[in-house]
């Protein structure tokens, strides 16, 4: 069987269009996550978080975070209350805010889902602010 031009010309317009649908369809159903929901106030204090950045670099003691035995080890070395973030870029609702107020601290491992995490540390020390992160992999 033989297409005169005009059917091949409405196969190939057809076709063009159920892919353009699903294109759109695609793209109306995603859901884009923000790494914040008020960033544009967060840059806005960009500069104080790249200072407190340089301040703990500074330091002659970093804190530390270390996976043993099932759990996630943090020490702490300063005598103040912390506010420790683990933020997963893949999946915003395995993300956790804790505030500890102790050198050495512990989180079991089965409270985290598998994936990449980064620690997100901030403390005050002598009415300065300091901040500190490191990458860790949940297995």
């Amino acid at each position: 069987m033989k297409l005169n031009w005009g059917w091949s010309i409405t196969f190939v317009y057809v076709i063009f269009m159920a892919g353009i649908l699903t294109l759109v369809y695609l793209s109306t159903s995603y859901q884009p996550e923000l790494i914040r929901e008020d960033y544009y106030e967060a840059a806005q204090t960009h500069q104080d978080h790249i200072d407190a950045t340089n301040r703990s670099k500074k330091l002659s003691t970093q804190p530390t975070l270390i996976i043993q035995n099932k759990k996630l080890n943090f020490t702490f070395p300063y005598n103040t209350t912390a506010d420790i973030q683990f933020y997963n870029p893949s999946n915003k609702s395995a993300d956790q805010n804790h505030t500890i107020d102790v050198e050495n601290y512990s989180w079991n491992l089965d409270n985290f889902k598998s994936g990449q995490y980064i620690a997100k540390c901030y403390w005050k020390l002598n009415k300065m602010n300091y901040y500190w992160e490191q990458e860790f992999t949940v297995p």
